[in-house]
């Protein structure tokens, strides 16, 4: 749902259509229960405006207790996680898929179709549109009420819900027959899925068993869980009964749950409720005991100060006795002021109070700081740019105080992490590689490679939990080494310009530059030293780096050569000398050919072998020319002039085309030098032979024969 001021325009470059109108929705393109659920989210504010009357007499559901020893059957194992953010728990008792409010929330929805010997009741695709559609809209109240804090519903429910087959008709019976048919649904299901319930013993457990297959159908890289909790939500047809049948005291029930999950049992439409609005009211309210909520309807006998859910929260709105607040709430069947209002102290046994004197907008379950930590994993100094960093994140959670629940199983749920970054001194903060997301607390090992400059670093980290709340840290690193910014090479006429930029903290270094000349072959020779003083800027000045500069005169015309910058620093580690040394990245050049009065060099060498050939062109320059409307001084300047177009290409003496070395727009006044490598445009060497270059740059052409021997 979008703000009534989205349109189109926000969707431009996306597949969608965007559509406010249930009308405008072409059935032909979607199903029937797609196009009912979909109409139903769109229509979802005029059927929350519609009057409805409040059924006579109380609500008259039934929360159950799920008996003892099924509790302990499925408790979590000895030795299972006791603390952790909810996806990091894959142990789980069968009160436990449904803890609080907060986070990703599976909904199974299933809907039984009998097959046995009464089928009174059959779903339409009408019906089942409707249902989807009505669930939605008991569902979004919560999360519009909750804008607050992270909850997310997903329904399941593909296909393979819809109709599930079972032995009688769910609605001709009562809560005491109930268990049949949902052990004929899970079954069912379970054989689909692939999912083995074979330890279970009740309709119960194998509910459970199969809530934690789709709470864990799909884990994330880590492992983890994409769903924090999970329930089941069984709806009967009961289109023609209209409601189930008496229970053998004569009492009667709309819908029933189980306090603490796993599953909760409805009609559709909701017996004396109806649909839409009322069906609504019905699920959520069920819902609401899955996730540990009390009643607050008189006729419940559920007291004022009673206690529940994870933060063991009081039941002060009740109706039991006039003991109560009596605010209109989801939890009694009072005249509604508004549709579907969730009061404060059913948010409190939900887990999503906030007692807070101003209210803080942070859920007082997950209101606690992640602790940041991080160190060095040996010396704070390093001489080569890389150390490691040893960081640790502990969210200490909120206990546990569910009262229904034996402290030996309690399990203390702590906010995920959902952002964990680094920084370099000024820079931006950026994520920590690494698996640590859904995580509530974690031990890392950062390397760092780069980016830290000689001298002192500070290195910052940063953790966010689920709820918005940060810790932050930093730690020292100090570098004893060089840093290079860039380095260059650059053609002379007569030579090769090196350059390069370091830091400005060198610790007293001398830079040796090697050479290794690639036509020759030959091995790689230190060539000169250059002192680290002798930088070309100004030392008084207030800069960051040094510049230095050598230029190598002892250069052959035409051959190419790799050149790289080695830094000394002479340290004493330990009580011992030693040498250290830092390379650059390796630079690469060719020497320029003499032109000899000509705009293109002659080849060297000539004739050649698989080397290739090696030749400079004097790019002329090129200016813009506008049919003489400007006078010829005003077009030699720099605005005026263009790109020259230069041409290389290689044509055997029948005049055939066998390769073009270069093709490109250059500005003019430069030398470029390059190599033809006796190749053709497919790859392939040339025949021995006689082959011609034609230069062409701008207005000016040269053709020069090439000898290749083989």
């Amino acid at each position: 749902r979008f703000p009534e001021s989205a349109g189109p325009a926000d969707f431009t470059g996306l597949d969608v259509r965007f559509i406010t109108e249930s009308g405008n929705i072409d059935p032909v393109t979607v199903d029937l229960v797609t196009l009912k659920a979909a109409r139903g989210l769109l229509d979802q504010d005029k059927i929350l405006s519609m009057s409805r009357p409040i059924p006579m007499g109380p609500f008259d559901d039934m929360t159950l207790e799920i008996p003892e020893e099924i509790v302990r059957k499925t408790a979590p194992k000895a030795g299972s996680l006791k603390r952790g953010a909810p996806a990091e728990i894959q142990d789980r008792g069968i009160r436990q898929n449904s803890e609080f409010l907060i986070g990703k929330v599976c909904v199974n929805l299933v809907l039984p179709e009998s097959v046995g010997a009464s089928q009174s009741e059959n779903w339409t695709e009408d019906e089942i549109g409707n249902v989807i559609r009505d669930v939605f809209l008991g569902l979004a109240q919560y999360e519009n009420a909750t804008h607050w804090v992270p909850l997310e519903f997903e329904l399941n429910c593909p296909p393979l819900h819809r109709g599930v087959p079972v032995n009688r008709e769910p609605i001709e019976g009562n809560w005491d027959y109930d268990p049949s048919w949902i052990s004929d649904a899970i079954n069912y299901l379970a054989d689909e899925y692939d999912i083995d319930i074979s330890g279970a013993g009740w309709a119960l457990d194998e509910v459970h068993y199969f809530n934690n297959a789709m709470r864990n159908r799909d884990l994330n890289e880590d492992g983890a869980s994409d769903f924090d909790w999970v329930f089941t939500a069984f709806v009967a047809d009961a289109s023609v009964n209209e409601c189930w049948l008496p229970l053998p005291d004569g009492g009667t029930y709309a819908a029933y749950s189980y306090l603490g999950g796993p599953y909760l049992v409805c009609c559709y439409p909701a017996c004396r409720f109806g649909d839409g609005i009322g069906f609504a009211h019905v699920f959520i309210h069920e819902m609401g005991h899955t996730f540990w909520t009390l009643d607050e309807y008189a006729s419940a006998e559920v007291g004022c100060h009673e206690r529940s859910g994870y933060l063991n929260y009081i039941n002060a709105n009740s109706y039991y006795e006039g003991c109560g607040a009596g605010h209109p709430c989801i939890m009694n069947n009072a005249p509604l002021t508004e549709p579907l209002p969730i009061c404060r102290w059913t948010m409190g046994q939900l887990g999503l109070a906030d007692d807070n004197n101003p209210p803080n907008s942070i859920p007082d379950i997950f209101e606690v700081y992640p602790v940041l930590e991080a160190h060095t994993a040996k010396s704070d100094t390093t001489f080569f740019g890389d150390i490691l960093i040893l960081v640790s994140v502990d969210q200490t959670p909120v206990p546990n105080q569910n009262p229904a629940m034996d402290a030996s199983i309690r399990i203390d749920y702590a906010p995920e992490i959902v952002s964990f970054q680094m920084a370099i001194n000024d820079g931006f903060f950026e994520p920590v590689p690494g698996r640590w997301t859904g995580m509530s607390s974690f031990d890392r090992g950062v390397i760092l490679q780069e980016g830290l400059d000689p001298g002192e670093n500070w290195v910052y980290f940063a953790a966010k939990n689920l709820v918005g709340i940060a810790d932050t840290t930093s730690v020292m690193v100090y570098f004893v080494g060089i840093r290079y910014y860039s380095t260059s090479a650059m053609a002379e006429p007569e030579s090769i310009e090196l350059s390069w930029r370091t830091a400005k903290e060198i610790f007293e270094a001398d830079f040796d530059i090697y050479r290794e000349d690639l036509t020759d072959r030959s091995s790689r020779e230190l060539i000169a030293t250059v002192d680290g003083d002798s930088t070309l800027d100004d030392p008084s000045k207030l800069i960051e780096y040094n510049r230095y500069r050598y230029i190598d005169e002892a250069i052959m015309p035409g051959h190419k050569y790799r050149y790289q910058v080695v830094g000394i620093i002479d340290v004493v580690i330990n009580s011992v000398p030693k040498t250290l040394e830092y390379e650059s990245n390796e630079m690469t050049e060719t020497a320029i050919v003499p032109l000899a009065g000509n705009f293109v060099s002659p080849i060297i060498p000539n004739p050649t072998d698989d080397r290739g050939s090696t030749f400079s062109i004097d790019v002329p320059r090129s200016y813009f020319d506008p049919s003489g409307t400007t006078s010829r001084e005003m077009l030699r300047t720099p605005m005026a002039e263009t790109k020259t177009e230069v041409l290389v290409n290689i044509y055997d003496v029948a005049g055939r085309h066998i390769r073009e070395v270069y093709n490109l727009g250059v500005f003019g006044g430069q030398i470029l030098t390059m190599t033809w490598d006796g190749l053709d445009n497919r790859g392939k060497q040339v025949a021995a032979g006689v082959y011609f270059m034609k230069v062409t740059a701008g207005p000016r052409e040269q053709v020069q024969k090439v000898v290749i021997l083989r």
